[in-house]
């Protein structure tokens, strides 16, 4: 019966909860800077290639659903041959569809994996088309990865 008719002072409650607020934006503070320092980062460098190119040989594949192509670039003081692989250049409903004379391609230089491709420029058609890979290239291990740099030129490309 005491409880009943007891009534704590306004300044009781007053300190009890302005300390649940205090707690409540430190437990936020500690949860939010240790979701912070624990989020991974894999690799934070991307090298991102700027390409501008007249020539382009395109390679049947032997799945329909991805385009190969050699590149004609200038990379490091030298020309060389970027060969893509990847759905990406399938896009044949856009102006700037792939094979296109200017383009970017953002990349993880250690994996190669390519995050954005941008075409910027117009599109054109390869100046040949090669037969697909044979079985002997696969067994041979002969087929580059995906945005691989080749150390040739695009006329040594048969």
């Amino acid at each position: 019966m005491y409880r009943f008719f007891y009534r704590p002072d306004t300044t009781t409650n007053f300190i009890a909860i302005i300390t649940i607020i205090i707690l409540a934006f430190f437990a936020t503070y500690l949860m939010t800077n240790r979701a912070k320092k624990h989020s991974p980062v894999i690799n934070p460098m991307v090298e991102v290639l700027e390409v501008k190119t007249s020539r382009i040989i395109k390679r049947i594949s032997n799945d329909e659903n991805i385009s190969c192509f050699y590149v004609d670039i200038f990379y490091e003081g030298h020309a060389k041959v970027l060969f893509l692989q990847n759905l990406f250049v399938n896009d044949k409903e856009s102006e700037n569809s792939f094979p296109n004379t200017d383009f970017e391609i953002t990349r993880n230089p250690d994996t190669q994996e390519i995050f954005e491709v941008k075409t910027k420029g117009r599109s054109f058609k390869p100046e040949k088309t090669l037969n697909p890979f044979t079985e002997m290239d696969f067994e041979e291990n002969r087929i580059p990865e995906d945005c691989e740099i080749l150390d040739t030129t695009i006329d040594a490309i048969k």
